[in-house]
């Protein structure tokens, strides 16, 4: 993750955990398909909601 400008660690050095980067890169793709698919289906949701306000004002 970065947070700050920095990429922090959360989970111990590769030197540590040596399983981690291969777990990690067989999972990568179908996680990042995944992801995708959540945000960009929750961004759209946030759109139409946005537009359908704008349009009818409730208050």
């Amino acid at each position: 993750m970065i947070c700050g400008g920095r990429p922090t660690r959360l989970l111990a050095p590769r030197g540590n955990s040596p399983t981690l980067p291969t777990s990690h890169l067989s999972m990568e793709p179908l996680e990042c398909a995944y992801l995708f698919r959540l945000y960009y289906s929750f961004g759209l949701l946030i759109i139409i909601n946005f537009a359908i306000l704008t349009k009818n004002p409730t208050c």
